[in-house]
């Protein structure tokens, strides 16, 4: 059986049948939102080392089969289930449009990585870098913050978004993210940007 999970190292939430397990990997995320009142219930999972397959979990179809040559260690759904981040052994971090079937690369080396919940803004770190994608519909357009340490977690508490650090094997703090607020008006401010 391979766990659901969200970011790496989160808890497994349920259980499927995959083909290619390993304990500790996470092998799929799935999510069930509303949207326009049509309720979405999608899968992503590996059928294989190095193939992903996304389904319609209300309807059994299946929306995409993505085939990478490198085997995949880390994939989650955006949490409208309309795109994927995968991440392969060699780090490469892929965002994948599930309705257009295309790839984007979006790092060449990814350490940590997530989906901001409930957003659609995706966190990573590059080395000493956070990287911040506040639209995934200009995948070219990312935000670069120097960090020293590593990348634990994101959290939403309080309409407030915050990056995890930790410096050292003892020591943790917690960065803020004030603009991964994601609101209409938000959205508004990311379009202005992306068209400039």
């Amino acid at each position: 059986m391979g766990a659901l999970a969200g970011p790496i190292g989160r808890r497994p939430s349920s259980c499927c049948a995959t083909r290619a397990c390993s304990q500790g990997t996470p092998q799929a995320r799935g999510g069930i939102t509303a949207e326009n009142r049509t309720v979405l219930a999608r899968l992503a999972y590996l059928i294989d080392l190095q193939t992903i397959r996304v389904m319609d979990l209300l309807t059994n179809a299946t929306l995409a089969t993505i085939s990478h040559d490198t085997r995949i260690d880390w994939l989650e759904l955006n949490h409208r289930g309309t795109h994927l981040l995968f991440r392969d052994k060699k780090r490469h971090l892929s965002l994948y449009n599930i309705a257009k079937q295309e790839r984007t690369t979006l790092l060449n080396y990814s350490g940590y990585v997530q989906w901001v919940p409930q957003s659609d803004v995706v966190v990573a770190q590059s080395r000493d870098n956070l990287c911040v994608w506040y639209s995934f519909h200009t995948p070219d357009r990312v935000s670069m913050f120097p960090i020293k340490g590593e990348l634990m977690d994101i959290e939403r508490n309080n309409n407030r978004t915050e990056a995890s650090v930790r410096h050292s094997s003892i020591s943790r703090h917690a960065l803020p993210l004030l603009l991964l607020r994601p609101t209409a008006a938000h959205a508004r401010v990311a379009g202005c940007f992306a068209r400039r």
